[in-house]
């Protein structure tokens, strides 16, 4: 049982309204798409997700309307030569990409 499942369950054992869902999907490894049944379940979905602990260190939970997800890109990048770390390629590709949203 996930964060978020315990949290609903905190809710529904303690008597208070609880947030509805119309559909949850994974949609890549690290997106998880939720569809809120209304403007209650937003919130509290809002709510939930801030008073999560990152997964790792420099990780950012956000609920961002599906519309915002749509325009992500997705790719993998092979750099020839001796390994880079992660922030210095992110920097890089933010620099040379400056209408892209790297770091989404």
């Amino acid at each position: 049982m996930g964060a978020l499942d315990r949290q609903l369950e905190h809710c529904l054992a303690s008597g208070r309204q609880a947030a509805t869902f119309k559909d949850i999907k994974h949609t890549r490894e690290i997106l998880k798409r939720i569809t809120c049944e209304d403007e209650f379940s937003l919130e509290w979905l809002q709510q939930a997700v801030r008073s999560l602990t990152p997964f790792w260190e420099g990780a950012q939970l956000n609920v961002v309307a599906l519309a915002e997800l749509s325009r992500l890109l997705r790719a993998t990048l092979w750099i020839p030569g001796l390994p880079v770390d992660a922030q210095v390629v992110l920097r890089r590709l933010e620099g040379q990409n400056q209408w892209a949203r790297v770091k989404k």
